[in-house]
């Protein structure tokens, strides 16, 4: 046996690797080298971008502390060093933006040739000249030897340059204008700066950190030629419909929201607790969010328009040049210590799933077009948010699920309170289905204007035709009633549909039984019928009890489900009360054993109620569903639902628990009865807006009390208001 010491040796290729194959683009080159002059503690950098005959030069200068010889010999040419990371703080207190020790080779991906050209303030003046070609040729990075040169001059001045020249290609790609005549990729690079340091950081304790591009040589226009960008954040930023800001940490939410469009104070939000995040925290650090929304019909665009001419003499011409502003900004962006890490905030990036999201429930949910937003996170060591070694976002571990978790908390707060303002704003019919189906078919104003027009024709002939209509207005009216019917019917199958989990999870146990013994049974049968033995049929015995447990379970549920799976609705008739409130309670017998929730069931067996079976089905399993959802959610330990019904003046039917209830403001709007309004985390708003159909439909009302320490929901007739 041979053994013998051996060592890694990185080919020539491995620059290359680091460089061009984890750099996605020129403009992530850039953006590197951009965070280094940040880590160099300069105050301004100027990113310089000239076209030649048959090249194209890049530089990038700042003036940072720069570097002395040792630095440049032992952490420059080092790959992959530790220097950063061990660090972490620039000499002037700023959190380091490079950790990984690889962002300088980002170059590689701008052209073959570079030149670094450093100095410090003591007067050192290093260079290096590389030719990336000789890397891609060398078997070892070892065998490429690079000639640094060190020379002082004497004067104050502190620096860092980084020139690279790239080859036709590059300039061809570069020189590609616009209809204006500039360059597209000058034009994506200014916006790529402009979304790159977070407005939450710039001008943070007076740090100037100044971008500015220089080009040349890549314009059509003449006038162009040596033009200037000083890179600002853009105008838009500061116009918004909506907007929600502040922190979140794993103890609690301190928010602030704002309404623009309405001249009020800005509401202070502050939650101790995160309802949807299923009672679990994660420390992922202090989380800062600043979040802008849009309204995007005609009416809301001009508005924003002329708020944007009027207070920032924006000077925008009409809405196509706003809808083509947010459609380049939209997104939400995630910086870390003060700069975003890409893709994440590019236009069209839907990283947090928001117009997945929005395809379900429009009138509730922000779209991606709507928003242009930042998440500001800390570092690695206190987020536990780790970025890809590719520069293509963060990696999706549970430290990432949680922001995410986080973000749905916080726009879910915008998203309410936007709902609620556009439909108090903009009232539309509110009527319930089966009013809206009666007004379809209502001829009432018909006939007034028929017999206005028909003012001086024979009164037999007005007669006539009033009858036609009225005899078609009956006709529709039936129509009507089977309409109403089968919305009924669909109605009830929703909500069978809302607790088909519970429904799956009850009968999975009695099927899986029969699964398992049914081979059993056949085996024992047959050794009986070879043999008779007395074990053996007590055993069988036993089985066939089993069955029929099992069997008469399965039969039981579908029985309790009946009212709400049934394909027919059955006449209206008096129904005991107390019988349809255990039924409904039974369907879901298991969450409530599940999250050990009390139940308390207070009705006189003698009270009847004059309604469809399956409506009341449909309420109550709403409602009833709904307060297992909030009580699970809270820390309660004695968790309580009751149930009292009282018929002194008219019915009333009270189910008040001690979960985390419903805000006042919720109720006084009535907002909570209506389609698509949820506070749940992907909630369909539908439970409550089923329940009150439902309700209506048996002349009930359905209405929410405020109470401090739980839901109180009331069933009552109409009658009782």
């Amino acid at each position: 046996m041979t053994q013998e010491i051996a060592t890694i040796r990185p080919s020539g290729r491995h620059l290359l690797t680091i460089g061009s194959d984890l750099i996605k683009d020129d403009y992530t080159a850039i953006i590197e080298l951009v965070k280094n002059a940040y880590d160099a503690d300069a105050q301004n950098v100027t990113i310089s971008i000239e076209g030649r005959k048959n090249s194209i030069l890049f530089s990038i200068r700042d003036d940072g502390h720069g570097m002395d010889y040792d630095t440049v010999i032992n952490k420059w040419l080092v790959p992959s060093t530790d220097d950063k990371l061990k660090r972490k703080i620039s000499p002037n207190k700023r959190i380091m933006q490079g950790r990984k020790g690889i962002g300088r080779y980002a170059a590689i991906i701008l052209g073959q040739d570079l030149l670094l050209d450093t100095k410090t303030s003591s007067g050192e003046n290093t260079t290096i000249a590389l030719d990336w070609s000789l890397f891609e040729k060398a078997e070892y990075l070892s065998d490429v030897e690079i000639l640094v040169e060190k020379k002082n001059i004497n004067n104050d001045s502190h620096y860092t340059e980084i020139s690279v020249t790239g080859n036709e290609d590059t300039l061809r790609s570069w020189s590609e204008t616009d209809s204006t005549g500039v360059s597209k990729k000058i034009k994506r690079l200014e916006f790529e700066l402009k979304k790159l340091i977070s407005p939450l950081y710039r001008d943070k304790d007076n740090d100037v950190f100044d971008i500015t591009i220089k080009h040349k040589g890549l314009s059509t226009d003449l006038f162009m030629e040596n033009t200037e960008i000083k890179i600002e954040p853009l105008p838009i930023l500061n116009l918004y419909d909506y907007r929600i800001q502040g922190s979140v940490s794993s103890q609690k939410i301190d928010l602030i929201y704002e309404n623009n469009k309405v001249s009020n104070v800005p509401e202070r939000i502050t939650i101790d607790h995160f309802s949807n995040f299923d009672n679990t925290q994660m420390d992922i650090g202090e989380v800062k969010f600043d979040l802008k929304v849009y309204d995007r019909e005609n009416r809301d665009l001009l508005n924003l328009l002329g708020r944007g001419n009027k207070y920032y003499n924006l000077n925008y011409t009409g809405i196509n040049e706003i809808k083509n502003i947010l459609n380049d900004l939209s997104g939400v962006g995630v910086y870390r210590n003060g700069f975003r890490i890409r893709p994440l905030g590019d236009p069209g990036y839907d990283w947090l799933k928001l117009d997945q999201k929005r395809v379900q429930y429009p009138a509730m949910k922000i779209g991606l077009n709507q928003i242009i937003g930042l998440i500001e996170i800390e570092s690695e060591e206190q987020s536990h948010l780790e970025e890809k070694s590719a520069r293509d976002g963060l990696k999706e571990n549970d430290a990432y699920n949680y922001l995410l978790k986080m973000f749905d908390a916080v726009i879910s707060e915008l998203e309410q309170r936007r709902y609620k303002y556009r439909r108090a704003s903009d009232p539309k019919n509110r009527d319930t289905t089966s009013q809206l189906v009666a007004k379809i078919f209502d001829y009432t104003e018909v006939k007034t204007e028929i017999r206005q027009a028909l003012v001086g024709v024979d009164e037999n002939t007005t007669n006539d035709v009033l009858k036609i209509i009225e005899q078609e207005e009956a006709n529709k009216n039936k129509t009507a009633e089977e309409l109403v019917e089968k919305i009924a019917i669909y109605q009830g199958q929703a909500t069978l549909g809302k607790i088909v989990n519970v429904i799956l999870h009850e009968g999975r146990r009695p099927l899986n039984y029969f699964a398992n013994q049914i081979d059993n049974f056949s085996y024992f049968a047959t050794k009986l019928s070879n043999e008779f033995s007395e074990l053996l049929l007590q055993k069988i015995i036993s089985m066939l009890k089993s069955f029929k447990e099992n069997s008469c379970f399965l039969t039981s549920l579908f029985k309790r489900i009946e009212p709400l799976s049934s394909g027919r609705r059955e006449k209206r008739k008096k129904e005991i009360l107390l019988s349809i409130i255990e039924g409904s309670v039974q369907v879901l017998e298991e969450p409530l054993k599940k999250y050990k929730i009390k139940l308390n069931i207070n009705c006189d067996k003698n009270i009847e109620l004059l309604c469809w079976k399956q409506d009341m089905y449909t309420a109550l399993v709403n409602i009833i569903d709904n307060s297992i959802y909030w009580l699970q959610k809270t820390d309660n330990d004695s968790k309580t639902l009751d149930i009292k019904v009282s018929c002194e003046d008219g019915i009333v039917i009270d189910i008040i628990d001690n979960g985390l209830g419903i805000k006042q403001e919720d109720i006084e709007s009535g907002i909570i009865f209506e389609p698509e309004y949820s506070t749940k985390e992907d909630g369909t708003g539908l439970g409550l807006a089923l329940a009150g159909e439902a309700c209506s439909r048996n002349d009930l009302g359905l209405y929410a009390i405020y109470k401090k320490d739980g839901a109180h929901l009331q069933i009552r007739t109409k009658d009782n208001d």
